[in-house]
């Protein structure tokens, strides 16, 4: 709640109108303003002052004091209470709103809001009185209110001046960031080299801004009357780099959108200084020399984007340029005329924030506007006939001269232009017509010298020149003879050659190769000439070949286009084959088991190669440029047998290699035939029967000859060795020594193309070195339960094992023989005890094996084994997880549950819901076992959860006791409030005297109910069978006002209804306000003073909302009546 001190009859504004309290009186305006007002209830006589804002708001609170002429206390506006008010702007922003002020004690006042009667109260012993608005509701806009003080005789004494106010609610509108200060160099662009900045802005008058720099927070201003804000934050000194200003308003709990970003960029990093400097139009043969002869000019360049560049001259300031976004500037400097000379141009760049470069190295600038000498002297070649007469046979011409060093000279014919050349640092130049001979005909030529800065000489009188005579066609090289290799290609093996070409019928060609002539050919009728150079041999190597034609006036064509020749008479070195693809068995032996196979080699470089089998040709290939070559001889299928491959290689110009080395191969597609071992050595004993005491042995046998011979020892290969050329072989097994027992011995074959045979026969060989070995217990049937593991229920027992083949087997249980039985050819033995039954718990059995000579072995491990024939305890289903609401009362809402018990320690346990098995899980060493059953979503309902428990032998229990659940994820219906005890006055209205309460209702029958008051818990009970509750909560007194009252269900699972519908309680306990009577109907003459001619009446006041209101005149009591829902009543007494 903010509080605004006020008077009850502040002035209005300059000019303003207050408002009256109800009387036709006219009030007089007070010591400075001059208002006329027509409602007041009387004038201000003592002249006090009032200070009114722009909406008419308060003055000083000076009335107080101030007594009418009844001499009753004026009633004043002492305060305006709001939940926001804005200090001394006369402005609220909130509806709900409440006066207080000063009256004469007991005086009933009336308060009138904008000329409307809306409410009154009575001052107390004091004079104090307070009015609560909070319930009427404001449109924005502005309001006065007027004060009636009526005495209990009925005088009515009305405030002197209206207390004016302002509703508005609206947001101010948002900010602007305008500009900064020290804003450097260019205003308002954002842009500044000084860290420590004050921010302007503007925004609604006296509106609170608060500045962010980059969102945070940095300072606050006050707009003043005319917008204007402005935040120092020169403090603080900020870093080079980007940033963004933003702003918002606020008034009061108002607050405006934020401002637009203001861009903010700190930058006190001087640019680099300009590197270039271009003009418009550099004039002459370079466009970027800075040599013009255009002396009005604009100057461009490239630096830092929105730079400034100033440019000088020799020193002196010409003007600057503003760089556009990607740094690019032009300077306009034709309005001034540069006189011809040398001169230095700087450059200097300020970037945005005023930071200024150092000066750039001096550009030098050469302006030069006088034109050169025109040529000195000019020549034609060739001038054939009379030298220096201008006329010549030839079109084919090169005009020549002098001039002035580094200019240039254009030459005319008729004035056309014929080109420009450039003279050399001697004076000279030449201009080469000979590629473009010239027509017969007269041409007067003209020259004009160029120099560096692009002015022209005069042009120079004319010189005739004659051409006189037809020039012949150029000729044609069409090929040499001969050309071998292939054809028309230039490259050949014959470095004896015939040249030949066309040109024109009865025309010379001379021929030149390398630019020296070899000789002249005539053409023939057809125009086809031939030059015969078989005289000369040529070297092998690269030539150009051209021709030129003259007729039989000396007049000559230009020269033909190059005919390129290369002489290579050397023959290739014979290629190499290197190897064949796939070479199976031993690689690089050239025996193979495959027979569609890919050649390769090497040969010359881009050579030609041709492959032949046995000398006849198989196809062609070419090499790579490195020589590399490879054949592809996959889709013919060879026969088994020997080839010779050789090959042939052919370069570019024909020549034939001599035919390479034979690669000899050898194609095996069919694999040998399996080995065969056939002995041991040493084989003691019987010979040949395998069973030796030698425990190092030699093993051989037979295969195909000179196979390769792979030997396995029980599969496991022990090494390899080559059969002979009678296909014998043996293999030295004597560094290994084989411990005593069965070994099968295999062998397998590989012959030279790498083609496997099958494995060989098995030859089985005993070695027995000792007595003999101990048998081995391997296994118990039935073995129930985990297998292997020795513990069974099953005590009528079958024992079995190995021992030596044939051997006899005695089996004993615990050191006591129990039998025997005999190991058959393979050494597997097995004794039938299953007409002994045995007690439950652990035994160790053992065997001792005898061979036929009555040698008999040690005793063998002993197998443990347990048997038990006990069937565990029931398991115990003790648990569910989460088991919400009540704990261990089996009803939750969690419908994916976690079930847990205990069993025999590391029992086997499967877990049922409903007799319906869901899995199986193990129990711990302490017998506590859990199942996830959470995957598994259950629907709502009751369930039987029990477990069965298996132990390692096998043995399963009954079944557990069910633990019985119930899912219930419902939540219950929210729960209702029904009533309060005591709800005194009119029951169920809710409205009490009672501020000690009991609070009741219904919900879901034996649910938890949590009772709210006002959103806050005040306790929790539960319901009754019937769904009854009840909530004892007088132990808190409540203090007078509203309440909202709700309550929320929780069942046994642990589920929370929705909040129910409130039930709301207004809590009174003072006694009543004092009715008023505030009229009489109808009040004649004068309104409100009580006299009047009528004498049947209707007398009308106030009271509390709904209350009975006895009337009485004289103390005697006239009758009752009741007051509205708004506190208004009247009474009828005309009758």
């Amino acid at each position: 709640m903010v509080f605004i001190a006020a008077c009850g009859g502040g002035g209005g504004g300059d000019g303003g109108t207050g408002g009256g309290g109800g009387s036709d009186q006219t009030q007089s305006s007070d010591s400075g303003n001059n208002n006329s007002e027509n409602d007041g209830a009387g004038s201000d006589t003592e002249g006090n002052s009032g200070t009114g804002d722009s909406v008419g708001g308060s003055g000083d609170a000076t009335d107080s004091g101030i007594t009418s002429p009844q001499g009753y206390a004026y009633p004043v506006v002492v305060s305006l209470w709001s939940d926001d008010v804005a200090f001394g702007e006369g402005r609220i922003i909130d509806d709900t709103i409440a006066f207080s002020g000063t009256a004469q004690p007991r005086h009933t006042i009336e308060f009138w809001l904008n000329d409307v009667m809306n409410g009154s109260t009575v001052a107390d012993s004091n004079g104090d009185w307070r009015l609560d608005f909070s319930l009427i509701s404001l449109s924005p806009g502005d309001y006065t209110i007027d004060l009636v003080s009526i005495a209990p005789n009925g005088d009515r004494v009305a405030s002197q001046r209206p207390f004016a106010f302002r509703y508005d609610p609206t947001a101010p509108a948002s900010p602007i960031v305008e500009a900064i200060s020290d804003d450097s160099y260019i205003a308002g662009d954002g842009y500044t080299s000084d860290g420590s900045l004050v921010i302007d802005g503007t925004a609604e008058p006296s509106m609170n801004v608060t500045l962010y720099l980059n969102g945070i927070a940095i300072g606050n201003s006050v707009a003043d009357s005319d917008g204007v804000w402005s935040v120092d934050y020169t403090v603080v000194d900020l870093a080079d780099g980007s940033y963004m200003l933003t702003a918002d308003a606020t008034f009061l709990d108002l607050q405006s959108a934020t401002s637009p970003q203001f861009p903010l960029v700190v930058d006190r990093q001087a640019p680099v200084a300009p590197a270039n400097l271009l003009i418009f139009n550099d004039s002459g043969a370079s466009n970027s020399d800075l040599i013009t002869n255009d002396n009005t000019l604009l100057f461009s360049g490239v630096t830092e984007p929105f730079a400034r560049v100033r440019l000088r001259r020799d020193a002196q300031v010409m003007g600057s340029a503003q760089a556009d976004a990607a740094g690019n500037w032009v300077f306009d400097y034709s309005a001034v005329t540069i006189q011809d000379g040398v001169y230095g141009i700087t450059l200097e760049a300020t970037d945005r924030a005023g930071n200024q470069s150092l000066v750039s190295s001096a550009f030098t600038l050469i302006m030069d506007t006088v034109a050169p000498d025109p040529v000195t002297s000019m020549g034609l070649q060739p001038d054939t006939g009379v030298v220096g007469d201008g006329v010549t046979s030839t079109g084919a011409v090169q005009i020549f001269g002098t001039a002035q060093p580094e200019e240039s000279v254009e030459l005319f014919l008729d004035g056309a232009s014929a080109g420009v050349v450039t003279v050399d640092a001697n004076g000279d130049w030449l201009l080469d017509l000979t590629s473009t001979p010239l027509s017969n005909g007269t041409y007067a030529i003209t020259t004009q010298t160029i120099d560096i800065a692009g002015n022209r000489s005069a042009l120079s009188g004319d010189t005739i020149i004659t051409i006189s005579g037809t020039i012949p066609a150029t000729p044609v090289i069409t090929g040499v003879t001969s050309d071998s290799g292939l054809a028309s290609d230039g490259i050949t093996a014959d470095n004896t050659l015939f040249i030949q070409g066309t040109a024109g019928v009865g025309i010379d060609v001379v021929v030149y190769l390398d630019t020296v002539e070899q000789g002249t050919a005539s053409t023939d009728l057809n125009g086809d000439w031939v030059l015969d150079l078989t005289a000369t041999t040529l070297s092998d190597g690269a030539y150009v070949i051209t021709a030129m034609a003259e007729d039989g006036s000396g007049l000559q064509s230009g020269i033909s286009s190059d005919f390129n020749l290369l002489i290579d008479t050397t023959a290739p070195l014979a290629p190499a084959i290197i190897s064949f693809t796939t070479d199976t068995g031993a690689l690089g032996d050239q025996v193979t088991s495959d027979s569609t196979l890919v050649f390769s080699g090497s040969a010359e470089a881009n050579a030609s190669i041709e492959l032949f089998i046995d000398a006849g040709s198989i196809g062609t290939t070419t090499a790579d440029g490195s020589g590399n070559w490879s054949f592809d001889h996959t889709g013919t299928t060879l026969a088994d047998g020997s080839y010779a491959i050789t090959a042939v290689a052919s370069d570019l110009s024909g020549n034939t290699s001599a035919t390479s080395s034979a690669l000899n191969i050898t194609v095996d597609t069919a694999a040998p035939a399996a080995p065969a071992v056939t002995a041991i050595t040493d084989d003691t004993g019987t010979a040949g029967d395998g069973i030796t005491s030698d425990n190092q042995l030699i093993f051989s046998g037979t295969a195909e000859a000179n196979a390769s011979v792979e030997v396995f020892v029980d599969a496991g290969s022990i090494g390899t060795t080559t059969a002979d050329g009678s296909g014998n072989w043996s293999y030295d097994h004597t560094g290994n020594t084989l411990a005593d027992g069965g070994y099968a011995i295999t062998a397998i074959a590989t012959d030279s193309s790498g083609n496997t045979s099958t494995t060989s026969n098995v030859f089985s060989v005993i070695v027995v070195t000792s007595g003999l070995a101990a048998p081995i217990v391997t296994a118990i049937s039935v073995d129930t339960g985990t297998p292997s593991d020795g513990i069974t229920s099953d005590n009528q027992l079958v024992i079995s094992g190995t021992a030596e083949a044939n051997a006899s087997v005695e089996v004993f249980i615990d050191a006591g023989s129990i039998g025997t039985t005999t190991a058959d050819g393979s050494g597997n033995w097995s004794f039938d005890h299953t007409g002994t039954t045995l007690a439950d718990g652990s035994y160790a059995i053992t065997a001792v094996a005898s061979d036929l000579s009555g040698n008999t072995s040690a005793t063998s491990s002993a197998l443990n084994i347990t048997v038990d024939t006990a069937t565990p305890a029931a398991p115990a289903v003790m648990a569910i997880t989460d088991d919400t609401g009540t704990a261990g009362d089996g009803i939750t809402s969690d419908n994916q549950l976690i079930f847990s018990g205990t069993a025999e320690a590391n029992a086997s346990v499967e877990v049922f819901v409903d007799a319906g098995s869901i899995g199986t899980t193990t129990a711990d060493g302490s017998g506590n076992w859990s199942y996830d059953h959470t995957g598994t979503t259950l629907a709502d309902g009751s369930y039987a959860i029990t477990a069965v428990a298996t132990d390692s032998s096998g043995n399963g229990s009954a079944i557990s006791n069910a633990l019985n659940i119930t899912v219930d994820a419902a939540a219950p219906v929210a729960p209702t409030v029904m009533a309060i005890t005591d709800d005194t006055g009119t029951a169920g209205d809710g409205i009490t005297s009672d501020n000690q309460l009991i609070i009741s209702g219904t919900a879901e029958p034996n649910t938890s109910v949590e009772v709210f008051i006002g959103g806050g818990s005040i306790g929790i009970t539960a319901a009754d069978g019937s769904g009854n509750w009840s909530y004892d909560h007088t132990g808190t007194t409540l203090a007078d006002g509203g309440y909202a009252i709700t309550a929320t269900a929780t069942d046994s699972s642990g589920n929370t209804s929705t909040p129910s519908s409130v039930l709301n309680v207004i809590v009174v306990t003072s006694g009543l306000a004092a009715p008023i009577v505030t009229a009489i109907s109808v009040d004649t003459g004068i309104p409100l003073d009580g006299i009047t001619s009528d004498n049947q009446l209707v007398i009308s006041g106030t009271a509390e909302a709904n209350a009975s209101v006895e009337v009485f005149i004289d103390a005697g009591s006239i009758g009752t009546t009741t007051a509205d829902g708004s506190g208004n009543w009247s009474y009828d007494h005309t009758g």
